[in-house]
């Protein structure tokens, strides 16, 4: 999993395969949420605008397949009680994602 977020848009995007190439379709959640997925239906990636607002990131997890570690990482990231509201994300010296 991978985040890539644009300052300037406020957006971004959370990278959940690493071959982005094989979105057939992508569907929109909220006004702000979208999720790209492959043939199979399987998430390929989240496109969240306004990254720091409540968006329905349960909502994904309910509906689509994802695996186990992504699914402990957007909890840990984006659930109620995320350490990491504020954006954007900077690597720290430990290797993780914390916010600038």
């Amino acid at each position: 999993m991978r985040f890539d977020y644009d300052e300037s848009a406020d957006a971004l995007y959370i990278a959940v395969s690493d071959d982005e190439s094989h979105v057939a379709r992508t569907v929109q959640i909220d006004t702000g949420t979208l999720v790209d997925v492959d043939e199979k239906g399987s998430v390929v990636g989240i496109e969240v605008l306004r990254p720091a607002r409540d968006w329905p990131m349960q909502e994904i997890i309910d509906t689509y397949t994802l695996p186990l570690d992504v699914v402990k990482r957007l909890r840990f990231f984006f659930g109620p009680d995320a350490p990491y509201k504020t954006f954007p994300f900077v690597r720290s010296s430990a290797g993780v994602l914390a916010s600038a």
